[in-house]
């Protein structure tokens, strides 16, 4: 349309319409929703998001994957624009994930299964190592490392300190989170 500077303005702004439609969506079928009902723990996800955006936007120094153009010559307005977008990115990930689990559109259970600490460690030192793979040889083929590399660190840790984990949910014998998880990823990414 040729707006100038729009390109740096429609991610916040769907973004948020997005966070805010979804919990609308979650309100009206439970009358209780993230935003609504439990503001401040909600509203910490947002610094939260941009420091992990960060971590990987950090990771893409390296390996050049993505790359943003068109980005206005003030220095100010580019980081506000990078933090206020960064920030969408928990939240609406949270907000898709409650909308589905308040939809029941996954309920799966599974034959229980816990897991020792010796394999929760393990998998831990896996996903320190795809870390390091990734960050110490960058590469195009390298590069997708990271996201597993995360997740085999933070799912185990969780479940090992007793915070929700998908590994908690499978030793309770359900998979709906997982499935309702990936669904979050899977649409959010559509949308992105």
């Amino acid at each position: 349309l040729g707006i100038p500077h729009a390109n740096i303005w429609v991610t916040p702004f769907g973004w948020y319409g997005y966070i805010l439609f979804f919990d609308w969506l979650i309100f009206k079928k439970k009358g209780q929703s993230p935003l609504m009902t439990d503001t401040k723990e909600f509203l910490m996800m947002f610094p939260v998001s941009i420091l992990l955006w960060c971590i990987f936007e950090l990771h893409n120094l390296l390996f050049h994957n993505w790359v943003y153009i068109g980005l206005p010559r003030n220095k100010f307005i580019t980081v506000f624009a990078f933090a206020i977008s960064f920030a969408t990115i928990l939240p609406a990930l949270y907000e898709t994930f409650e909308f589905l689990k308040s939809r029941d559109f996954f309920d799966v259970k599974i034959q229980p299964h816990s897991y020792g600490k010796p394999r929760l460690i393990l998998e831990i030192a896996l996903g320190i190592i795809l870390i390091a793979i990734a960050t110490f040889f960058p590469s195009i083929y390298t590069g997708p490392l990271i996201w597993p590399g995360y997740l085999f660190v933070f799912v185990p840790l969780n479940y090992l300190i007793g915070a929700p984990s998908v590994l908690k949910e499978r030793a309770e014998g359900r998979l709906s989170d997982f499935f309702n998880l990936l669904a979050a990823g899977y649409i959010c990414g559509v949308v992105w």
